[in-house]
Formats: C-alpha cells, sequence, structure tokens
C-alpha cells in the first residue's frame, strides 16, 4: 500500500497472484478506443453489421481488452509500490472470447519469471481478464525490469508477506 516500504525485485516470487480492478466494459469506452487508434472496424461500430456476424452484436476490440487488462494490474502494481523500470516484452496474448458491451471483466496477474540481472531483475506476469461469467477472454504475458534493492534501501520484506495487502486470486 502507499506509504508502505517499496517493493524490489527481491521481495517477488514465482507464483505470486494479483487482482486489478474489475471494469464493465461500455460503448463510450469502445468508441473512445476506436477513435484514439483509428479502427473503426464493422465488428465494433456498426451495430446493424455486428449482429450479422457469428457473435450477433458489437463487441470490443482485443487490443482494447488487453488494454484494460494491463493497465488495470499496472494500476495494482504502482498501488502497491513496486519499483518498475520498463515494460520489455509482451508475449503470447490469445482473446478466447468476446467482450461485448456489459461485460465486466476482472484482470489477473501471476508471476510466471524471475531472472535477476545487475541492477534490476526480469519479472514476467501471466495475465488473465476473466469476465462476470468466470469465462477467460483475454490471455498474455508481460515482462517488466524490476529494481533491485541497494544498501541504501529499506530492509527487505519477507517473499511471503511482502505483497500480503494484495488481494490474491
Amino acid at each position: 500500500m502507499i506509504g508502505s516500504s517499496p517493493i524490489f525485485f527481491e521481495d517477488l516470487a514465482i507464483g505470486y497472484e494479483l487482482e486489478g480492478s474489475s471494469i464493465t466494459v461500455t460503448e463510450a469506452h469502445v468508441v473512445a478506443y476506436a477513435g484514439i487508434v483509428g479502427d473503426f472496424y464493422h465488428l465494433h461500430m456498426n451495430d446493424v453489421a455486428a449482429k450479422q456476424t457469428p457473435f450477433g452484436a458489437r463487441v470490443a476490440h482485443g487490443p482494447f481488452t488487453f488494454a484494460l487488462t494491463i493497465g488495470q494490474l499496472a494500476q495494482r502494481l504502482t498501488h502497491l509500490d513496486v519499483r518498475v523500470e520498463a515494460v520489455v516484452a509482451m508475449n503470447n496474448f490469445r482473446f478466447s472470447a468476446p467482450v461485448f458491451f456489459g461485460d465486466t471483466i476482472t484482470p489477473l496477474g501471476k508471476v510466471v519469471s524471475v531472472k535477476a540481472r545487475d541492477t534490476n531483475g526480469s519479472v514476467t506476469i501471466e495475465m488473465t481478464a476473466r469476465n462476470q461469467h468466470g469465462k477467460d477472454v483475454f490471455t498474455g504475458e508481460f515482462t517488466l525490469l524490476v529494481a533491485r534493492r541497494t544498501k541504501n534501501d529499506q530492509t527487505g520484506r519477507a517473499a511471503d508477506s511482502a505483497l500480503d495487502a494484495a488481494p490474491a486470486h
């Protein structure tokens, strides 16, 4: 939590889970996203045409679902004061189900790999967006560089209790 000691690479362990804030996807989200990126494909913007697709209705853009997922997880990491230096990779994206207007997605993350480096470490987080029905609609991974603790930093936290304020899923 903000105000507590920062979280460094050494405080993160494989298997740690976190949950971002749930969000309900609205037509306004999709229209705003389309305007920002210039993707006005009929599946997202044309109600009549979208009704003729296998989905039967307009759906959110896949990359928008990714953006919500990583954004809400990043917000959680920021709130926990994880000393992220950079996002260096994003891999294995799968859009396994449509996200309809009115769906509520919950972003979930799990540390699946850690690798120490000289001044930082790489931390790979598997991310999932799950809808209100418990169905995974998106999965992927992102890799962060997280600062390592130095002599000047506060005493480290134990791996199991370091993030105990974070909700696990």
